[in-house]
């Protein structure tokens, strides 16, 4: 052993346990910081859970109390008053999930209520006097808002808010006067089990619902997975009309796991135990003191490596790396912060860290900043946070901060390490706009979306869509194969199944069903595997698009094929096919004028070879003109060559069409020893061969037709169609801008109509018909409280008067309608007339016009119904596609 070792000989051994000190502490720390990194874990995929859970009730409160805008609309068609309410009301409740009831309170006292079984106590209720609701009635009136009053129980000891919505209207004075409440009871416990909260249970979770009730100021809870209170819970918040609400979510376990702490613990311990033994183990194996002088002097050099490199790091580095003293100035400042604040170093280094931050932030920030300095708890230390940031241009921007501190001998220090999140955030906004596009779009669709599980259970679908038979609707949690009368059979349905089996994609795999109209009806399905990030499969999805009319089209067009092969082969005149020089068909009777035993021995022969030597470039020529469309038809005499060598005289008649989708000729012939008895022959054949022919290609056009749908794109080409009838009256292209505007939200309110009364092909009942009318008054409702600069909600509103006061749905007559209303209500009528509708065909351009010409100066402005006939008359103006 070295002399050094020898003098001391316990110098390694005290080495090795203050060695093993550190690495325990060492260890400690970093079991530490991963029961804290698995903690954050288990927290942000709760607040992951509860954000999900929290959206999802927030959109079914929302749809319920949509309700009160439909029954607003109503009142204000009928003037204050709604004539068949209970009708009314047993058609909307099943429309909006979670309604229990609806009531109408003129002036404030509850008058109707739907249902009346259980609410009979509700009737006569003086909203506005009475002590429980007299407070919070009057603040709804005052602020003319919806609010959500509750939660509280019912009779039935279930929990239920009231959907509240003060309704003016318009006096004969054109004032406006308070005329009562719409109210919409919901039921909690329907939207709360719609949002999927009961299954926060089964994931493992033990939540809260919960407010803090509006004059106590204590907490409410709205439900619970158990009575237990819950510690250190995540919570998101959700945002009802005039209140907040939260939701608090934590494992039902707890946040612990103490086995994992212990065998990490364990680890650590015997990490710290070998790094003792390695210290001890060193130490003994140093010579001298040269020996320990180099090692100090590598391990200094290391430092001040690390050192440069850190420093080379952190001025390269894009992000902004900033410390701060604890007096709040800032002590480092690298160049990325330079990029980011537009601060150059030399002017920044010294100043206060409140330069960065906007000024309403500066007291929050100050106080997280005097806690983190203080060695407490501080929501910024330890993870990252965004906030708003300030530019030297004083212009600001999203951030995302994360925090350390520090200490040396001349104090503590914070530093932050900040990235400028404005793409990301535009590219979240980005991503949230193409996603409800393509949901816009996937709704908007013929063909159906759909999923299904590992096991191939439907979990999925949205087949509420035009063009699809009902009996293509599966209850959720069903095969595929497991509804009754569909095919194929079983051979065909294990093949399918072996497709997925092996997590195969698939390709119009196509069902059939008997309707219970007796017609057989077909269904195209395809399909991909879906795998989750571990690889695993979770299911397929897929769409599938309802085929009854093709497949029945293509029946039709295959009996028509039959049809016209049979009129052909049996004809007394041959027929045949030219196509790429070559003959592709020829019908027997062809065969039999040229001496051939059959007709295979002409299909693939050049034409020409059965033609004289004499008349061969004749009719080669009239090919010719024929393929490069320089004549339509051609009629021609010339000797032709039968097989046996003799030379007969034949009568032939052409004609350039279609075959297979490329050119092609198409023709008769027939010796001509009866010239004139053959050439009528012929003439009788060709027409009935068009005849056929031209039925034939009507059956095949169809097949592309039948996808169109019948009002895609209305509002848009009733903007277009009012903004050129607006410049032909001289509006300049602002104006014009504005009338573009409102046609495209002009119809906007029919969102609150069921989608199966806009789509419905027969007669709507009066009801209905009630309910289409109120769309202006929904629209006008949605749109007042937008400021544009236009206007966009009045056009919306008035787009239905007529002139004489025939409209709806105030009867407004003549200068009381704005202008641009009565030419949204032009270019409206040209466009439904000309266009196609569910419940009949379009009726033409020319129908549209003669009708806005019928009504000029009664029903339509002269001034805008004579600029219509104008552009489409004089200027040719053309709808829009």
């Amino acid at each position: 052993m070295p002399s050094f070792v020898a003098h001391r000989p316990f110098s390694a051994l005290t080495v090795a346990l203050g060695v093993f000190l550190l690495a325990a502490v060492a260890s400690a720390s970093l079991v530490w910081r991963s029961d804290q990194y698995r903690l954050q874990e288990r927290r942000t995929s709760a607040a992951y859970t509860a954000s999900d859970h929290a959206h999802a009730i927030e959109r079914n409160i929302d749809r319920a109390l949509s309700a009160t805008y439909t029954l607003a609309a109503l009142v204000h068609q009928g003037n204050g008053t709604i004539s068949n309410l209970d009708e009314i009301g047993r058609q909307l409740l099943p429309r909006y999930p979670g309604v229990a009831s609806v009531s109408l309170a003129p002036a404030g006292i509850i008058r109707a209520v739907v249902p009346l079984a259980g609410n009979e106590k509700a009737l006569n209720l003086d909203l506005l006097n009475n002590p429980a609701t007299r407070k919070e009635a009057s603040t709804t009136r005052d602020t003319g808002k919806l609010t959500l009053v509750g939660p509280f129980k019912l009779v039935t000891d279930e929990l239920a808010a009231v959907g509240r919505l003060p309704l003016f209207l318009d006096d004969a004075k054109g004032g406006r006067y308070f005329w009562g409440f719409i109210n919409v009871v919901i039921g909690f416990p329907e939207t709360l089990e719609a949002a999927g909260l009961p299954d926060l249970a089964a994931q493992g979770y033990a939540y809260e619902l919960w407010r803090t009730h509006p004059e106590r100021r204590t907490r409410e809870i709205i439900a619970a997975s158990s009575s237990t209170a819950l510690v250190d819970p995540v919570e998101q918040t959700l945002q009802v009309p005039n209140a907040t609400w939260t939701l608090s979510v934590m494992p039902a376990k707890g946040w612990g796991d103490p086995l994992g702490l212990s065998l990490k613990g364990a680890l650590g311990l015997l990490f710290s135990v070998l790094l003792g033994y390695v210290a001890k183990f060193l130490v003994e194996s140093k010579a001298h003191a040269k020996g320990l002088e180099a090692l100090v002097a590598q391990r200094t050099a290391q430092v001040a490596a690390r050192e440069a490199r850190y420093r080379a790091v952190t001025y390269s580095a894009n992000e902004a790396i900033i410390t701060v003293g604890a007096d709040g100035n800032i002590v480092g400042w690298n160049r990325g912060a330079g990029i980011i604040f537009g601060y150059a170093e030399a002017e920044i280094v010294g100043r206060q860290l409140t330069l960065l931050v906007p000024h309403r932030y500066h007291d929050r920030f100050l106080e997280g900043m005097k806690r983190a300095f203080a060695g407490e708890q501080s929501d910024l230390i330890g993870r990252s946070v965004e906030l708003t940031g300030q530019r030297k241009d004083r212009s600001e921007f999203r951030l995302d901060l994360s925090l350390a501190t520090w200490e040396t001998d001349e104090g503590r220090f914070v530093t932050g390490i900040i990235r400028d999140i404005t793409e990301r955030k535009r590219s979240e906004e980005a991503l949230r706009e193409s996603e409800a596009r393509f949901r816009s779009l996937t709704e908007m669709s013929s063909d159906f979306y759909w999923e299904t599980d590992a096991e191939h259970r439907l979990v999925e679908g949205t087949w509420e869509v035009p063009n699809v038979a009902p009996i293509w609707r599966p209850p959720i949690g069903k095969r595929r194969w497991e509804l009754p009368s569909l095919s194929p059979d079983e051979a065909g349905w294990q093949a399918h199944r072996a497709v997925l089996d092996e997590h195969q994609p698939f390709r119009d795999f196509q069902l059939s069903r008997l309707g219970s109209e007796g017609t057989e009806h077909y269904l195209s399905v395809s399909g991909d595997p879906v795998f989750d990030a571990s690889g695993k499969f979770a299911g397929y999805h897929g769409v599938a698009t309802d085929i009854t009319e093709r497949k029945h089209s293509e029946k039709a067009l295959r009996a028509a094929e039959e049809q016209f092969r049979g009129l052909v082969e049996q004809a007394i005149a041959g027929i045949y096919i030219i196509q790429d020089g070559r003959i592709v068909y020829a019908n027997p009777r062809a065969a039999e004028i040229l001496g051939q035993g059959s007709t295979g021995e002409l299909i693939g022969s050049d034409p020409l070879l059965w033609v004289a030597e004499a008349d061969r470039s004749k009719v080669a020529e009239s090919m010719r003109r024929l393929i490069e469309g320089e004549a339509r038809s051609v009629a021609l005499d010339f000797d032709a060559l039968r097989r046996d060598g003799v030379t007969i005289q034949v009568g032939a008649n052409a004609a350039r069409a279609p075959h297979e989708g490329r050119p092609a000729i198409i023709g008769l012939m027939q010796e001509i020893s009866e010239k004139k008895r053959a050439e009528e022959e012929i003439r009788r054949y060709v027409g009935q061969l068009e005849t056929a022919f031209m039925s034939t290609v009507k059956v095949a056009t169809t097949l592309g037709e039948m996808r169109d749908p019948y009002t895609a794109g209305h509002q848009r080409r009733v903007a277009e169609i009012a903004v050129a009838i607006g410049s032909e009256l001289g509006f300049d292209a602002r104006r014009q801008e504005g009338l573009r505007v409102a046609g495209y939200l002009h119809d906007i309110g029919k969102m609150t109509i069921p989608a199966e009364i806009l789509a419905k092909p027969s007669q709507l009942t009066p009801i209905e018909m009630e309910l289409i009318k109120a769309h202006p008054q929904a629209s006008y409702e949605v749109l007042k409280d937008v400021d544009f600069p236009w206007p966009v909600a009045r056009v919306a509103l008035e787009h239905h008067e007529r002139m004489d006061g025939s409209g709806y749905p105030q009867g407004l007559k003549g200068e009381a309608i704005l202008l641009e209303s009565r030419i949204m209500a032009v270019a409206d009528v040209i466009e439904a007339m000309a266009s196609h509708r569910p419940y009949r065909p379009g009726l033409g351009l020319e129908r549209a016009l003669a009708e806005i010409e019928r009504g000029r100066g009664s029903a339509y402005d002269p001034a805008v119904a004579d600029a219509c006939l104008r552009l489409f008359r004089e200027k040719h103006y053309q709808l829009p596609a």
